[in-house]
C-alpha cells in the first residue's frame, strides 16, 4: 500500500510547519488487511520522512516490510523529468498474489494488472475511501483466487475503477461507488 496520498497527506500550515494528516480509518485499514494480507507500505518518500510517518501510523504493528524512494525506479516523465516507479518484482513475491493500492498510476505502471486504485486523499475529514476498499480487498482475499490480475481486471472492465479527474492534480484511477 501506498502512503502519501493513499494513507496520509503531509501539508505545511500557516506557521511554515509540516503537518501529517492521516486518511479516515487508515489504522483500522491497516488492522483488516493484516488478517488477509501481508502488509508492505511501498513509498516513493524518503525513509528519513516516511519511516516516523509509518511509526505513528502503524501502532499495532501490521507493516511487516516498507520499502522507500531507494527501492523505486526512477524514470524519465513526460509531463515531469523525473517519476518513481514502483516495481513489484522487487517484493520477491508471487505477483499473482500480489495487489497495490496506490493514488498514482505512474507508480504501478509496471505492473497495472496489480493495482487497486484509491482516489487521492488531501486532508478531508469526511473520507471514506478506505471503508470501501476494506470491503472489496476482504472479499478478493476471500475468493482465494489463484491470481488476482484476473479478479481485478474483471473489476476493471465491469467499471468498479474508473478515471476521475480532481482539482488536485491530474486524473487518477479511482474505486467507483457502488
Amino acid at each position: 500500500v501506498d502512503l502519501d496520498e493513499t494513507l496520509i497527506h503531509t501539508m505545511q500550515d500557516e506557521e511554515g510547519v509540516w503537518q501529517q494528516h492521516y486518511r479516515p480509518g487508515a489504522a483500522e485499514f491497516l488492522a483488516l488487511m493484516d488478517t488477509c494480507y501481508e502488509v508492505v507500505v511501498f513509498t516513493a518518500g524518503m525513509e528519513s520522512y516516511a519511516s516516523p510517518i509509518i511509526d505513528t501510523l502503524d501502532q499495532g504493528g501490521y507493516v511487516q516490510h516498507r520499502l522507500y524512494r531507494d527501492s523505486c525506479l526512477i524514470l524519465q516523465g513526460r509531463d515531469r523529468p523525473l517519476i518513481h516507479v514502483k516495481d513489484l518484482s522487487l517484493l520477491g513475491r508471487d505477483l499473482a498474489r500480489t495487489i497495490i493500492v496506490d493514488n498514482s498510476p505512474e507508480s504501478y505502471m509496471l505492473q497495472p494488472e496489480n493495482a487497486v486504485p484509491i482516489k487521492p486523499y488531501f486532508a478531508d475529514k469526511t473520507d471514506d475511501e478506505l471503508a470501501g476498499m476494506s470491503e472489496f480487498l476482504v472479499q478478493v482475499a476471500r475468493a482465494d483466487v489463484p491470481d488476482v490480475r484476473k479478479m481485478l481486471a474483471r473489476c476493471h472492465t465491469k467499471g468498479r475503477f474508473r478515471v476521475r479527474s480532481s482539482d488536485h492534480g491530474p486524473a487518477s484511477s479511482v474505486p467507483a461507488r457502488e
